[in-house]
């Protein structure tokens, strides 16, 4: 039986976990007298500025494959964007923040920023080494940087703009994503209306549609994955109220996105026309890119987990949420323990392994105590309908 003294004390501890990690704060993006908005407005206008300079010569001659090509890329941009919400485990980022990130993923980043230095470093590459050397290599020694640090940018002033809410490793893996999420769409827009080009609109929608199939594919390492791990790479390098600066793992995963990019966009360069060896390649640094971002997404649950498990505490006393359920949010070994874990046999004794629909039913539990974190943030720990509904849910689906 839980106490006064001892209720006062939970819900204190919850209202603090809420305060450090900004949970449930919304985000404010006008805010005059904070230079980063004033930088932030300054080049993502410019960059709106040459986009409309971009895609307008080509609306004319081009509208069928860019029509197309810009209605699948909102398809994919919404499965990507479905996906990475999903991954935004305790407290679900504002959507405000996560459009804001976009914007400038789609329209500073590349086309105030990076197309004038790929295009720079393209040339010199080929002046230095011959243009089949910068036709192989130039993407590959020049994207990891330029995009990267351009994607990075704004990462960067969106930690000035909303200091109290990007505090998390979760937060800036994020936060990266989704700046990389812009990049991307912008990027396969821009592509799909080159391809048609290439063929001078003689067979727009074929081209377009061989050039979506292609960068669907690639897309699969893309930038918001670079981008996610350089947002994470950021939290760690800048350090935060929650967590303290650790400069050697932030310039590792900062190293690991322009690596897993670079080596990425040289394959066609590194396989040496050799159709195997890239096919190799590929599903290498597939690997690679999706292992080290495994590793930001541990090291971010294993961060945030104590604060939700603050959040939670509550609810635990009051007998909503079992301790079982709270301790299956500490990452993937304790989520996989409280999925897999043995149950009594009943009356014959002794244990056995949990069957496929105990495992799946177990799985709904913790999204369902997932949600109640995110609806307790939202409301700072008070009641509200989000949270009585939530505190049901949870109820529910354990009698399931």
């Amino acid at each position: 039986m839980t106490t006064t003294t001892q209720a006062a004390e939970l819900e204190q501890g919850r209202r603090d976990a809420l305060d450090a990690t900004g949970w449930g704060l919304p985000f404010r993006f006008w805010q005059p007298r904070n230079a980063c908005l004033w930088v932030f407005l300054l080049i993502v206008l410019f960059g709106v500025h040459r986009a409309v300079g971009e895609v307008s010569a080509q609306v004319g001659y081009f509208l069928p494959a860019l029509g197309l090509s810009g209605g699948i890329g909102i398809l994919f941009t919404v499965a990507w964007l479905v996906w990475f919400r999903h991954l935004d485990k305790f407290e679900h980022e504002p959507w405000s923040m996560l459009a804001t990130a976009f914007v400038w993923g789609g329209m500073a980043a590349p086309f105030a920023m990076a197309i004038y230095a790929n295009t720079s470093l393209n040339y010199l590459y080929g002046k230095l080494f011959g243009r089949d050397f910068a036709n192989d290599w130039a993407a590959g020694l020049s994207a990891p940087f330029t995009e990267e640090l351009a994607k990075g940018a704004g990462v960067l002033l969106l930690i000035g703009l909303a200091r109290y809410l990007v505090v998390t490793v979760a937060d800036g893996v994020i936060l990266g994503a989704f700046v990389g999420l812009g990049f991307q769409a912008l990027e396969d827009f821009v592509y799909s209306g080159q391809g048609a080009a290439g063929s001078f609109g003689s067979d727009q929608i074929g081209e377009s549609t061989h050039m979506i199939a292609t960068r669907a594919a690639s897309d699969v390492i893309s930038h918001p994955l670079f981008t996610a791990l350089f947002g994470a790479g950021l939290i760690y390098l800048v350090g935060t109220r929650v967590q303290p600066r650790r400069i050697g793992r932030g310039l590792g995963l900062i190293a690991a996105a322009m690596l897993t990019h670079g080596l990425w966009d040289s394959m066609v360069g590194i396989g040496a026309g050799n159709g195997l060896l890239t096919e190799l390649l590929m599903l290498g640094v597939s690997a690679l890119g999706l292992t080290v971002l495994w590793w930001a997404f541990e090291w971010a649950t294993r961060q945030a987990a104590p604060y939700a498990a603050d959040v939670l505490a509550p609810e635990v006393a009051d007998g909503v949420v079992e301790q079982a359920e709270v301790n299956a949010l500490f990452g993937r070994k304790a989520r996989k323990t409280f999925i897999k874990a043995t149950v009594a046999r009943g009356e014959e004794g002794g244990q056995r392994r949990s069957s496929r629909r105990e495992r799946w039913h177990r799985r709904r539990r913790i999204a369902a105590v997932l949600d109640l974190s995110a609806d307790l943030a939202h409301s700072y720990g008070n009641d509200s309908p989000e949270v009585a509904h939530s505190r049901a849910e949870v109820v529910r689906v354990r009698q399931l």
